[in-house]
């Protein structure tokens, strides 16, 4: 795709409000992406042409592989700054399609324990 012809894509995306949900592990698995560097390609893109996006697992069972593990990978990496991965946390709450998600007063928001997180990932 010609450089002008991305441009155009991602103007189109952004002015539309899309908001892209990237599974890392499952793209790599399928090589729909040939590796973290173009991850980092990806997501410098995204970044520089101001589209939304969100990081998600397809099918955890099956790879093995969880947000928290997927963000700490793109973290370690050096791909999203723990304040990339803040927002792309609040992008995915402000997308998601849950009715009224976004009306939950924050103080009712509370984690679960870990060792719950832990039992029901096992």
């Amino acid at each position: 795709m010609a450089p002008r012809s991305r441009h155009r894509g991602c103007r189109w995306i952004r002015d539309r409000g899309i908001v892209l949900e990237l599974c890392p592990t499952s793209n790599l698995n399928t090589a729909v992406v040939s590796g973290w560097d173009e991850f980092r390609w990806i997501f410098d893109t995204f970044r520089r042409n101001e589209i939304r996006f969100t990081i998600n697992t397809d099918g955890p069972e099956m790879l093995k592989t969880y947000i928290r593990d997927e963000l700490a990978t793109l973290g370690r990496l050096g791909i999203l700054s723990l304040n990339d991965q803040e927002q792309v946390a609040a992008t995915s709450h402000a997308a998601s399609f849950v009715p009224n998600v976004s009306d939950v007063p924050a103080p009712s928001l509370v984690p679960a324990r870990r060792e719950v997180v832990e039992r029901e990932e096992a």
